[in-house]
């Protein structure tokens, strides 16, 4: 019943199932005593439930500390909805609250604790991601604010690239390998304690957020864009697709072994491509349209999808360890492509989604067909040396 009448709400998306379910539990029973119908109990109840969940939804801001860059320059700057702030700024921007918190908090030891230990809850260069939530359940609100600050750390990362900021990240997610650690070696009797020890996040001067705002100022707009729609609630067609195809994006830059990575990277080719079952001739002109520069580049970029999907196949089903040498290559195409098309994908989100609209499947589709048709000829002549080259490899 909580399910049924939630999704017949407007805002459906606002609402925690578990908190509805229990606010209809506690007043059902008060309406099938006062009321003379079942169909009056139900109404009453779906009322009185739908208002007592909302006393729960207001607008909240949330901090995370995560992991950015090297660098604590700027001390302060904004993507969209989400604020980055160094700790050090941060802890000052907000000391008068932390002091509020921990002389009213009745666990005053364990508050001040908690509050020592954000300082160094990070290592290395701590930043602070801070996203403002519209009003919605508590569940929700952190989901919300967790998806939009990993996103905009993951479009900061696409800028930036894979190889340069893999351990970006919000600092209670996983890392792919810790920053600091210790191991006993024993050799030719003697034992030994090697540490290490690298830098955490992405290695940048101090200049890095004047230089990337400076060569793609549009991105930062469209990005932007992209993430107050991930705090909106329900997503539509396109923008949900870029919002996964961005985080593919982000688990691939987090894998170590080169063949998961290009499985990751296709996933999120495949996200923004495929709009029905899977036809590779169709994968492949789409990604090609997404990913060329000049109209001659379209034909190279065809077959550099191709390449992709066969490493991705060759990993998945078996073929060759995903730990091979021999896709170093695939994976420095693969990771070339997926950024380029995630460059055009916010593009395109803006156009089906600009002014207010909700892009929709039928419409996404509809583009494609009408950019596939500019090039009609081209994408024929491809799709018959595909079979050839589909014929070969079996």
């Amino acid at each position: 019943m909580a399910e049924r009448h939630i999704n017949s709400l407007p805002n459906a998306d606002d609402y925690s199932l578990k908190d509805m379910a229990e606010a209809i539990r506690s007043r059902v029973l008060l309406a099938a005593r006062d009321e003379p119908s079942d169909e009056a109990i139900i109404a009453r109840t779906l009322h009185e439930a739908t208002v007592q969940s909302q006393t729960g939804h207001c607008e909240r801001t949330f901090h995370f500390p995560c992991v950015l860059v090297s660098s604590q320059t700027p001390p302060h700057f904004s993507l969209g909805p989400v604020a980055f702030t160094t700790l050090p700024a941060f802890l000052d921007l907000k000391r008068d609250a932390l002091n509020v918190y921990m002389s009213r908090n009745p666990h005053r030891q364990s508050a001040t604790a908690w509050t020592e230990r954000l300082k160094s809850h990070v290592c290395g260069n701590p930043w602070i991601a801070s996203v403002t939530v519209p009003p919605c359940a508590p569940q929700v609100s952190q989901l919300r604010a967790e998806q939009t600050a990993a996103t905009a750390i993951n479009l900061i990362r696409i800028l930036i690239g894979a190889g340069h900021a893999r351990d970006m990240r919000l600092a209670h997610t996983l890392s792919p390998s810790p920053s600091t650690y210790d191991l006993l070696v024993e050799a030719n009797d003697d034992l030994d304690i090697w540490s290490t020890h690298r830098v955490s996040g992405a290695l940048v001067e101090d200049d890095w957020h004047t230089i990337l705002q400076s060569r793609a100022p549009e991105y930062w707009a469209r990005a932007a864009h992209l993430l107050h729609a991930c705090l909106s609630g329900r997503h539509s067609e396109m923008a949900g697709r870029v919002l996964d195809a961005v985080s593919w994006f982000g688990e691939a830059s987090l894998e170590t072994i080169p063949g998961t990575q290009i499985a990751k990277f296709e996933a999120a080719l495949e996200r923004l491509s495929v709009t029905g079952p899977f036809k590779l001739h169709s994968f492949c002109s789409r990604v090609a349209l997404l990913a060329y520069e000049r109209e001659e580049e379209i034909e190279q970029c065809y077959w550099n999808t191709f390449n992709i999907h066969l490493a991705r196949s060759r990993v998945l089903h078996g073929a060759i360890s995903p730990k091979s040498s021999v896709f170093r290559k695939s994976l420095l195409l693969a990771h070339a492509v997926t950024r380029t098309v995630l460059f055009r994908a916010l593009e395109i989100h803006c156009l089906l989604d600009d002014s207010g609209r909700r892009s929709t499947l039928a419409l996404l589709q509809n583009f494609y067909t009408i950019q596939l048709s500019r090039h009609a000829d081209l994408f024929s002549r491809l799709k018959k040396q595909l079979r050839l080259k589909q014929e070969l490899y079996r």
